[in-house]
């Protein structure tokens, strides 16, 4: 896989790590909300694949609350996580977009000597 196929994968994992973020604050104080989690891999010729899951993680605080005919807990998200998710992917989206803008420039470096 090329630098810039490999860098293409990560932005595309980043934007989907931080949409999932996005969605789990969004849903912070739903009850029975379970968060979604997005686990980055490497993929079988390089690049990340992401893969998208409910946490099993239990929420801090397990009150219960009816809704309907059923008992639903408290939302299992943690604002201080997804924040910090958040700001990772951004991170890693940012320097994605300048790995590939630098494989950009000195492939156009080796056109103009070559020229």
């Amino acid at each position: 896989m090329s630098i810039i196929n490999t860098s293409l994968s990560a932005m595309q994992a980043a934007t989907v790590q931080h949409d999932t973020s996005a969605q789990n604050i969004a849903n912070v104080n739903t009850d029975g909300f379970k968060k979604l989690e997005a686990r980055l891999n490497e993929g079988k010729d390089g690049g990340v694949v992401v893969s998208i899951g409910q946490s099993k993680e239990e929420a801090s605080t397990p009150d219960y609350q009816v809704l309907g005919n059923k008992a639903a807990g408290r939302s299992n998200v943690d604002l201080a996580t997804e924040t910090l998710n958040s700001k990772s992917a951004k991170n890693m989206l940012e320097v994605n977009i300048k790995a590939a803008q630098t494989t950009d420039e000195m492939a156009q470096r080796v056109i103009d000597i070559k020229a």
